[in-house]
Parts: structure tokens; C-alpha cells; sequence
């Protein structure tokens, strides 16, 4: 929990108290311009499946947001969020846990308000590589090569120094509808981390990933008793390499995402959310290649994801169920986890709870459980004509917990 405290720390120093009646002036002024929101939140995640493979996770993210007017027609916003995590999982043969300070993520958005109907914006956002694991392994010499599933828990890793700046506008062209467009680039610096080299070996690698570049367009409607949101994104990545080495391209990304919410009276709405994520080919290498070639077979899968839930609300609260459905068409690669992920279909049920409390702060909490049926991921082909022998996964049905508590406090 050291890095937990040491994550607080670091978010704790930003928060600064002026006293002195000579500064009361100057204060009152800075907090009609300004105001700060602290976040702090944990979820616990339990889990096993019918290979007897289980596991749990601890992650603990903290931030603060600062939000002003430094000039009357220009909107800033500042963030920096960081946070703790711990995994452990265990089979028949093997066990093994990491923790860490997480990466820390700095943003910064300023947006201009002297055009009517008009906001251009201009935003900034770096990955700090904070992210230091300490890891053990039992019952076996090496860490074993069954990483958790990433659509069920958080990925446990860290990447290098990550830039990316992005402009865009908003266009606001009835009172109720607002539409966006974007462009943003991503540099993703080199790291070190574990590559598979076998069903149990994990050995050090350096890799350095491709960088994105991302085009984004949004719509945002709202109504008297109806809200809609709409986004669409497309990136495309350059190379990433492995120990110097050519390992992939990433085929072209689109993601949409859908949010919408209507009011039935004064206490009772319905939301609802959805995702689509897509990846096209990759460029691979192959033995005997001098470059990449492009797959003749999609290597990556289509994942789907929708959300729904019946709040009731009252007075300072509000509560209510959700149920979550998520479906990945088949096995396929994740770059960013460096890692085959199963095809499946996940279901999830849970109770959320929301507590407007005095002095500006906001209390949350939510417990879920989670049924998951993963189809078998085989063996894999590494070179033009050579499997891998142990590197599938076969057939699984897992049972997941997730309970999350959170609260914020504006200053």
C-alpha cells in the first residue's frame, strides 16, 4: 500500500490553502474563476473459471481536476490522476501477484468561448511512467504465462512516456445539439516489458510501440426528458517493434460509442450504452520476410458491449440495477496487452448506488457479478509453418465479483 500513499501524496501536494487577511481578496476572486475536484475511488475484482484458474485485484485510482477561467473567454482544465494496483491469480501448478503505483496521467484541455456558436479547442495529454511492479511467483520459477483476461479486470502493465497533443471544435448548432471533430497524434515512447516465449517462460523484452493517429467526430443532443450522445473514432498506427525488431502494425481502429437517457418523471429514467470496436488487419512478420506482411486472415476481433439501467432518484440520491452484455465475435490479439484474448460472451448483473452529501461531496458505490463463457483460443502460429505447442487456452466459464466504492468532493 506504500505506493498507494506515496500515489496520495503526490495528488494531496496540489491542493494549496491561503490565510492571511491580506490574501482574502485575491482568494475570493480565484475561487469564483476557479474550483478543484479530488476523486478517489477502489474496486475489487474476484474471479475463477472452470480450469481452476482464479485470481482478485485490487486498483485504487485517485485524481484532481482543476477547472477556470484564467481570462473571461477562455476555459481550462487540468488533471492528474495516478492510482494503485495489485493482482494475484493461481492455477493447479502455479501462483504469482504484482502490485504498483500506476502510470500517472497528466491532461489539459483550453477551450475558447469568444466565437458564437464557435469552441475551438486545443488539448494535451502525457502518460508519466511511474508504474514500477514488484512480482513473486510460487510453485513455479517463472511468473506463469496465463495473464488475466482484460475485458473482465484491468490489465495488469505500464508503458513508456506517452505525448498527445489533439485540436478540435465544437459546433453548437441549435441550442440542443452540439457537434464535435477532432484530430489528435500520440506518441507512445519505448518500455520495458514481458514477452511469451513458451506456455511457462516469460522473458524481458524492449518494446517499442507504434504511435496513433486518431480523426473523431461526436454528436450530443438533449431534449426535456431525452439525452442522446453519439461518438465515432478511427486511428491508424505505425509500426511497433521488440527488441529492435519489426513485430507489428495494427490494422486501422474504429470505435463508436452510444449513450442515451430518458426521463420518466422526477424520479424514474432509463439509461442505456453501447460499444463497437473493430480492428482490421495487421502487418506481421514473418520468417524468411524482410518486412511486414499483411495477414491474409484477420488476426483481431470485434467486440461488442452494451449497458443498461433503471435509476430511481430522490431528494440527494439515487439507485438502481444495470445489466451489462458483452460479446467478442472471436479469438483475437490485444496490442496493448500483448496478449491472444478469447472470444466470449459476458454478462453482467449489479446494483449502483449515488449520495449527494453536505459540503460538496459525492459518495458512490456499486457490486456486480459476472458470468463469462470464453470459447477454446488455440495454439498459435509463430513462424510461416510452426505452432506453438501450449500456447492455446482451451474452453472456460467463469464467475466474476467487481464491488467499487468512490467519492469526490468539489473546492
Amino acid at each position: 500500500m506504500q505506493s498507494l500513499a506515496r500515489a496520495l501524496i503526490l495528488l494531496g501536494i496540489c491542493a494549496v490553502h491561503s490565510h492571511g487577511a491580506a490574501a482574502q481578496s485575491a482568494a475570493a476572486d480565484t475561487a469564483q474563476r476557479w474550483q478543484a475536484i479530488v476523486d478517489a475511488s477502489a474496486q475489487y475484482y474476484s474471479w475463477s473459471n472452470s480450469t481452476g484458474n482464479r485470481g482478485s485485484q485490487i486498483y485504487a485510482p485517485a485524481a484532481v481536476k482543476f477547472i477556470g477561467r484564467p481570462v473571461t473567454d477562455w476555459k481550462a482544465e487540468f488533471l492528474v490522476r495516478s492510482g494503485y494496483i495489485r493482482s494475484q491469480q493461481s492455477t493447479s501448478t502455479s501462483a504469482s501477484a504484482s502490485e504498483s503505483m500506476t502510470d500517472t496521467a497528466l491532461a489539459t484541455t483550453w477551450t475558447y468561448y469568444g466565437w458564437n456558436g464557435v469552441q475551438p479547442f486545443v488539448a494535451l495529454n502525457v502518460n508519466v511512467p511511474t508504474a514500477h511492479w514488484s512480482a513473486g511467483a510460487t510453485s513455479n520459477a517463472t511468473l506463469p504465462t496465463n495473464k488475466a483476461d482484460s475485458d473482465i479486470v484491468k490489465p495488469v502493465l505500464g508503458e513508456g512516456w506517452n505525448v498527445g497533443p489533439s485540436v478540435g471544435a465544437n459546433f453548437a448548432l441549435t441550442p440542443a445539439l452540439i457537434v464535435s471533430a477532432g484530430f489528435g497524434y500520440t506518441y507512445r515512447g519505448p518500455f520495458t516489458g514481458t514477452t511469451t516465449t513458451g506456455v511457462n517462460s516469460v522473458g524481458p523484452a524492449s518494446f517499442n510501440p507504434g504511435d496513433v493517429y486518431t480523426i473523431n467526430t461526436g454528436l450530443g443532443w438533449s431534449g426535456d426528458t431525452d439525452i442522446v450522445q453519439l461518438s465515432l473514432a478511427y486511428s491508424k498506427e505505425t509500426i511497433s517493434y521488440q527488441d529492435s525488431a519489426p513485430l507489428y502494425r495494427a490494422g486501422g481502429r474504429i470505435i463508436a460509442n452510444l449513450k442515451a437517457g430518458h426521463s420518466w418523471d422526477d424520479n424514474w429514467s432509463t439509461r442505456g450504452a453501447f460499444t463497437f470496436s473493430h480492428f482490421g488487419k495487421n502487418d506481421v512478420a514473418m520468417a524468411g520476410l524482410p518486412d511486414l506482411a499483411h495477414e491474409v486472415f484477420n488476426s483481431n476481433s470485434n467486440l461488442y458491449s452494451a449497458t443498461l439501467e433503471q435509476v430511481f432518484s430522490k431528494d440527494n440520491y439515487s439507485i438502481g440495477p444495470s445489466v451489462t452484455y458483452l460479446y467478442r465475435d472471436r479469438n483475437g490479439y490485444d496490442p496493448t496487452t500483448f496478449q491472444f484474448i478469447p472470444a466470449k460472451t459476458s454478462w453482467a448483473a449489479g446494483l449502483g448506488a449515488k449520495a449527494a452529501l453536505r459540503d460538496n461531496i459525492k459518495v458512490s458505490a456499486k457490486v456486480e457479478h459476472i458470468w463469462v463463457h470464453e470459447g477454446d483460443n488455440p495454439d498459435k502460429l509463430i513462424l510461416l509453418n510452426t505452432i506453438l505447442p501450449g500456447s492455446g487456452v482451451p474452453a472456460a466459464i467463469t464467475r466474476a465479483w467487481s464491488v467499487s466504492v468512490g467519492a469526490s468532493k468539489t473546492l
